[in-house]
């Protein structure tokens, strides 16, 4: 995103690539969104990269979601 140009800035989509596209060249942000309120597409077209997690459960709670991309983040590290 413009505004954070120290940072790469993922956005959570439902089409977008694996947590594996995630990198760890600077620092992350994240910016979550749920099911009843998505990102808008204008928000997700200003990220650095899309992500999703892949998974056979219909749908994550906002708070699980996040825990687990920054677990996944973590054990970049």
């Amino acid at each position: 995103m413009k505004s954070y140009p120290d940072y790469q800035v993922y956005g959570t989509d439902m089409n977008g690539d694996s947590l594996n596209a995630i990198e760890r060249n600077s620092k992350v942000a994240l910016v979550l969104g749920n099911e009843g309120q998505e990102i808008k597409e204008e928000t997700l077209s200003e990220t650095y990269k899309n992500i999703t997690i892949n998974t056979d459960i219909e749908s994550l709670n906002v708070g699980v979601a996040g825990s687990i991309i920054m677990h996944h983040i973590n054990e970049m590290e």
